[in-house]
């Protein structure tokens, strides 16, 4: 999972960025850095389905763009700096999500990056899995509804990931 290790050490080397900006807020690099912090400070203590609920929400307002457009090539792998910056695919969308549901107190065990086939799409896709209450809820940028997994029938997982393991779904 190269591209994986390479976005978490992207994550770890912007993580003293996130910390400034959370205490001073000219030390953010941009607007969209500096809203995230606030949303991420303003859910400190909130119940956990509110958290991922507007975290969801939040990451879905940027516009879709492919890697294609953004970066010159196909799957590239964006840090949250790089997402609220230039906007990303799929798995930017869930990698933001994931970074942000561990600022606010989410334990890595409870999260996992998912890529699937879209079968209604015919085409990979990726979503974040939370493990919430007695349930599996699915944040993709496609809704900002929070599914359960038992209610997603067009995907079909290849892989999942978080910072300490992988899964490959067979």
């Amino acid at each position: 999972m190269p591209k994986w290790r390479d976005v978490l050490e992207k994550i770890e080397n912007e993580r003293d960025v996130y910390n400034k900006c959370s205490s001073n807020a000219k030390e953010c690099p941009t607007r969209g850095v500096m809203a995230w912090q606030a949303l991420l400070e303003g859910l400190e203590g909130a119940a956990p389905r509110e958290q991922v609920s507007k975290i969801n929400r939040f990451v879905n307002q940027w516009r879709y763009r492919p890697d294609s457009e953004n970066y010159g090539r196909s799957d590239y792998w964006a840090s949250p700096i790089e997402f609220i910056r230039r906007s990303g695919d799929c798995e930017d969308y869930a990698i933001m999500k994931y970074v942000s549901l561990r600022s606010v107190g989410f334990p890595v065990e409870r999260l996992r990056m998912v890529v699937v086939q879209d079968t209604l799409r015919d085409l990979a896709h990726a979503v974040l899995a939370v493990y919430l209450d007695d349930d599996v809820v699915i944040l993709d940028n496609l809704t900002n509804a929070v599914l359960s997994h038992d209610r997603v029938f067009q995907y079909v997982p290849y892989y999942s990931v978080n910072e300490t393991t992988r899964w490959a779904h067979v």
